[in-house]
């Protein structure tokens, strides 16, 4: 029997960020009501060159994470080959071919503190800022269907989602050991997902951000020179607020660097032919021995017991 082939995957770590409505109320405020029968409402969304779904939704409950959503995210997309080379002459020839392709990734949030955990299965398979557009239109129209004829008061909440990657020491000291000066660091600031207890210097400014009911806010420090202040700063944001960074680097370029450069990511390696449950079990695991994952504020641990029964009356 051939020995079963293995390849190595990459796992993205992030915060799913949802909140619902003018007041910003978290994620399971509005989870069994919004959230899970908008993605299990079996809809499918046009986008760019495809078509997207998410499917197998499921929630499962975790030893030591807690309660688990898991899903598929679908591109049901068309690959057109013009042209390939000639097995025999090595030639470039004209061909038309089209092939019907759905690549896929899967997800898991975590419901007690909305961090998330993003595989693709293969080269194609959608990316995480597509899911968030995706999950955003399938709540869009889940709520055009469900407030059709609803008096606006009694009308169910829009939402508005963010995906923020968590921020890796490691990646964010090789790329200021290649930076030679800062010029500017900028943080947005959103309204968050139940994290009240936001860390300083930014638990300030969230709560002037809550008072004053605004959409976000900016704040930016001109030419900083420690870098590892820098560094500190943006893993003390906890993945709670955009980070932009502009600077040269050692060789004189100037560069923008986001929290997409900065971004949290473990490799596992699991069989080619890897199935759902154990591309789940990676992420668990992945889950399980990586702290910034399982960190929990208390207004979030506080919300989730709260809303623990209607998580566990959607399991079915």
């Amino acid at each position: 029997m051939p020995e079963q082939e293995n390849r190595k995957r990459v796992i993205e770590s992030a915060n799913f960020n949802c909140v619902f409505g003018d007041n910003n109320e978290p994620l399971l405020a509005h989870f069994k009501d919004v959230l899970y029968p908008a993605l299990t409402a079996s809809n499918v969304i046009k986008y760019s060159n495809g078509y997207f779904n998410v499917e197998n939704i499921k929630i499962t409950e975790h030893s030591t994470l807690g309660y688990i959503l898991t899903g598929v995210f679908v591109k049901q997309t068309e690959l057109e080959i013009l042209s390939q080379r000639d097995q025999d002459t090595g030639k470039l020839v004209f061909t038309d071919q089209k092939y019907q392709t759905a690549p896929y990734s899967i997800f898991a949030i975590l419901l007690k503190n909305h961090r998330m955990l993003f595989y693709k299965n293969q080269k194609g398979s959608p990316r995480l800022s597509t899911f968030r557009k995706i999950v955003e239109d399938l709540v869009i129209k889940f709520l055009k269907e469900a407030n059709h004829n609803i008096p606006y008061d009694d009308r169910l909440p829009s939402a508005h989602i963010t995906i923020l990657r968590l921020p890796s020491h490691k990646s964010l000291k090789e790329i200021f050991n290649n930076i030679k000066k800062i010029d500017s660091i900028e943080y947005k600031i959103l309204p968050l997902n139940g994290d009240n207890d936001f860390r300083e210097p930014f638990q300030a400014i969230l709560k002037q951000v809550m008072d004053l009911d605004a959409s976000s806010c900016k704040m930016k420090f001109n030419g900083p020179d420690n870098k590892n202040k820098v560094i500190e700063q943006i893993e003390g944001t906890r993945d709670l607020a955009r980070s932009t960074v502009h600077a040269y680097t050692n060789a004189g370029d100037s560069i923008t660097l986001t929290e997409k450069e900065f971004a949290e990511k473990k490799v596992v390696e699991l069989p080619k032919d890897a199935d759902r449950e154990e591309v789940i079990g990676a992420l668990y695991n992945v889950a399980d021995n990586y702290p910034a994952l399982t960190e929990t504020s208390n207004s979030n641990a506080e919300l989730y017991r709260q809303k623990t029964d209607d998580i566990k009356s959607l399991m079915g």
